[in-house]
């Protein structure tokens, strides 16, 4: 609602968020245990994702947002 409002433009807005927080592997664990699959999970280095991102563009755009 904030981003489609004129009016909320160029504010700031403080929203509510919650204190426990979920990391990564979080994330991948609460997924497995839904889908009944096992955990394995790789993570690529930035430098091997920007090797991906000359023949994937949507992965270069990945490794400019990779934080």
């Amino acid at each position: 609602m904030l981003g489609n409002t004129p009016d909320a433009f160029n504010q700031i807005w403080n929203l509510p968020t919650d204190q426990q927080r979920i990391a990564g592997e979080d994330w991948i664990n609460l997924f497995v245990s839904e889908m009944g699959a096992k955990n394995k999970y790789t993570i690529l280095p930035n430098w091997m994702v920007r090797g991906i991102g000359i023949f994937m563009p949507v992965m270069q755009e990945i490794a400019e947002m990779n934080y």
